[in-house]
C-alpha cells in the first residue's frame, strides 16, 4: 500500500525548476552498469523520478533539451540538500549540451526545467523511448 502511493507519487512530479551539474566523463556508464540499465544516449540522477524512468531535460539558458534516462539517486547525506535547491546530475556530455558556455562554471549558472516522459509498459513503447534518447544527440 505505502510503496504504491509512493509510486504514484512518482509518477504524479509535474515540472521541476532547478539546477544541472555534472558527473565525471564516463562515472554515469559505471553506474548504469552497475544498476543492469540499458544503454541511453543521456543519464541523470534525481531523486523526484524511478529509477530506469525517463525525463525531458532543458536547459534554461541555452534551450538545449535532452531525453535522460534516471540512472542514480542522491546519496542520503545529499538527498535533502539536492531537493531542496533543485539539482539534477547530468552525464559530463550532456551536462556540456544542455549548459554550454555555463558548464563548468557554479551549478547555479546552469539553470533546468526537467519534465517527467510518459512511458507505457510496452516492449514498442520502450524502444520508442529510447530512440528518443538516441535522436537527442
Amino acid at each position: 500500500m505505502i510503496a504504491s502511493a509512493l509510486l504514484a507519487l512518482v509518477l504524479a512530479v509535474g515540472p521541476i525548476r532547478g539546477y544541472a551539474t555534472h558527473y565525471d566523463l564516463g562515472l554515469f556508464e559505471v553506474v548504469r552498469l552497475n544498476r543492469g540499465l540499458p544503454v541511453a544516449a543521456c543519464y541523470t540522477s534525481s531523486d523526484w523520478h524511478e529509477l530506469g524512468s525517463f525525463v525531458e531535460i532543458e536547459g534554461l539558458r541555452t534551450g538545449v533539451r535532452r531525453v535522460c534516462q534516471v540512472s542514480d539517486v542522491s546519496k542520503p547525506q545529499d538527498r535533502t540538500r539536492h531537493m531542496r535547491v533543485g539539482l539534477f546530475e547530468l552525464d559530463y556530455n550532456s551536462a556540456k549540451a544542455v549548459c554550454k558556455q555555463y558548464f563548468l562554471s557554479r551549478w547555479k549558472d546552469c539553470p533546468v526545467i526537467v519534465r517527467s516522459v510518459q512511458q507505457q509498459n510496452s516492449p514498442s513503447a520502450y524502444r520508442k523511448m529510447r530512440n528518443l534518447c538516441f535522436l537527442s544527440l
